[in-house]
């Protein structure tokens, strides 16, 4: 019964391995061709090319994190967003501020900067 039931799948199926060929072949000529139009994106608008980019990096994990309910990874990038907001702000203020370089490393506290120290270096 259970090779009658096989022959049967494969004369329903039959011809399907030449489909999927072909969509083999459809996704590699799109992942050449997306490449090619990047890679010319790039080389003509470095700007745009840059800005999309880490606006992309920097939203889509929160995005996916969001849809999928990972509040802790959502605090952290929240905490790390701020932070480094905080440290761009005061990069670009004129005159740079004689403390600016240090800010980073002032604005966690203590006992994490013992930690980390402790662990990693």
């Amino acid at each position: 019964k259970w090779l009658q039931e096989q022959e049967q799948w494969r004369e329903e199926h039959k011809g399907h391995d030449l489909m999927h060929a072909e969509m083999l072949l459809v996704l590699l000529a799109a992942l050449f061709v997306s490449q090619i139009v990047l890679i010319l994106w790039k080389q003509k608008h470095p700007r745009s090319y840059n800005l999309v980019s880490l606006t992309g990096l920097w939203l889509i994990p929160f995005l996916v994190s969001c849809y999928h309910y990972y509040w802790r990874f959502v605090g952290c990038w929240l905490l790390f967003s701020v932070l480094t907001a905080q440290v761009i702000r005061l990069a670009r203020c004129k005159p740079l501020g004689g403390k600016t370089p240090q800010v980073g490393v002032q604005m966690v506290p203590v006992p994490v900067q013992r930690i980390v120290r402790f662990r990693y270096f």
